[in-house]
Parts: C-alpha cells; structure tokens; sequence
C-alpha cells in the first residue's frame, strides 16, 4: 500500500513505521553476494574443514547444514557486521538516496567502534525460535550501553529483507507502539546486557509485515518491533542499522 504521508511523518507520528522503499533487483543482487561471502569467510575462518559442505549451498538452506557448525558461536554480532567494502557499495544504493533525500546528511552509526559503519546481517533458521529476540525498542538498547548520540542527531532505524518468505520470515512490530512509554528489565545473552518487555505479546498488536526480499522497513528507534521467530520452511536472512539523522529545527 503506497503511503499518502512523507517517510518522516509515518516514522514520527503514526504509524511509527515507513514501508515503501524497496532495493531495485540488482542491488539487491549485489547484497546477497556480498553477505554470502561474508557467510562463507566466517565458516572458513571457524570450520574451514566444513566450508565446502556450505559453498554448495544456497545460504536460503543454511540450516540443513547448521549443525556442522557451533552456530552461536560463529555468528555472535561482531562476526555479523558487514564488512566495510559491503557498506561502501549499499551506501550507494537508490534507498540510501531516498534515505539522504528525506534526512539530510545522515551517518551510519558505528555501534560496535570498528571505525566505519555498521550494518549487521542476521541468520534465522526455521524451526529456531532462539535465532531471534524478544519484542523490544532499540532505543532501550542505547539506554542500557549509554550509548552518546551526536549533538544536534537523532535515531531511525532501517530493516531490509535479503532472503525471506513472505509473512512467515520476515519483520514484525507493534504500529504506534513508539508513542507510549514500556517497561522493560533486563537479561545477559552472549556477554551482552539486553531489554526485555515486561508486556505479554499476546497482548499486543504485532503485525508481521508481509515483506519481500528487497524490501525495506524504515521506524521509529521506540517502536515495539522483532524479526519473526523460526516460521516458515527458508533460512531467513535481513540487513539492520542505525541511522543518525539531523534533528529538524
């Protein structure tokens, strides 16, 4: 459905949340390879005698060959991140010009401090509802690190389908959830401290958006929001990062 709001007022006000941006085919062509040579440098890097089992594969079937492999320990964020000359090429890419065209001069945020920008690549396998966390804003997750912001910068956040199936892998949320206030406490997974929703799912509007590969969701840093857990019969694989966008006088 195509919005008769801007990007900002749909992110800002209701419904917290923008979808009609989308990777033209050959882009999203280009990203697919170069998160599967990502996929395929890390498994060499921690099971290079298992690399050639994977390399057959399209990385949609992952998960049939996952178990040679400790998988959450070969894929903890940092091993994630997209390598630098990959960010270089989506940073040319015709989302990121609408991005600039209705932001400004926005950056990247380097949340991990490797000196360029970050954009973390994830793998959830079907049947795995643990590939994923729960509900959450990620503006809890700059509360808790204490995260500084850029003076005169605020946060919004893009989410970008690479390989899913449509309403069973993708992204779900809670529309004008970023217009209230959650109570959250807080859990240790993988050395890292993380929010959690003190609100029962079940009692929330989660809607999951019925994204194709190629699509991107652009939302407010509070929205209620989560990748769609172990549906589906594809490893599903998606892109995230923080943008940090000129506040608006």
């Amino acid at each position: 459905m195509i919005s008769t709001a801007s990007m900002t007022e749909c992110i800002e006000s209701q419904p917290g949340y923008y979808t009609d941006l989308r990777l033209r085919a050959e882009e999203l062509s280009d990203l697919q390879a170069g998160i599967r040579e990502a996929w395929l440098a890390r498994i060499n890097e921690v099971a290079p005698e298992q690399v050639e089992e994977f390399r057959v594969l399209a990385i949609e079937r992952y998960h049939e060959k996952a178990h040679l492999i400790n998988h959450e320990s070969t894929w903890n964020k940092m091993a994630r991140v997209l390598p630098e000359k990959a960010v270089k090429q989506l940073l040319s890419f015709s989302v990121m010009a609408a991005l600039r065209e209705e932001f400004g001069d926005f950056l990247i945020a380097d949340e991990e401090g490797l000196g360029f920008e970050n954009v973390t690549w994830r793998l959830v396998r079907p049947g795995n509802n643990s590939d994923v966390g729960p509900l959450h804003a990620d503006a809890w997750f700059y509360t808790l690190s204490k995260t500084p912001m850029p003076v005169g910068y605020e946060c919004v956040k893009v989410w970008i389908a690479v390989y899913c199936e449509v309403n069973q892998t993708g992204f779900r949320l809670v529309p004008n959830s970023h217009l209230q206030d959650w109570s959250y406490t807080t859990f240790d997974r993988d050395g890292r401290i993380k929010p959690l929703l003190q609100t029962k799912e079940e009692d929330l509007d989660v809607r999951i958006m019925p994204t194709e590969p190629g699509d991107a969701v652009v939302f407010n840093h509070r929205l209620l929001h989560g990748g769609v857990p172990g549906s589906g019969t594809k490893t599903r694989v998606s892109i995230d990062f923080t943008l940090h966008v000129p506040i608006k006088s």
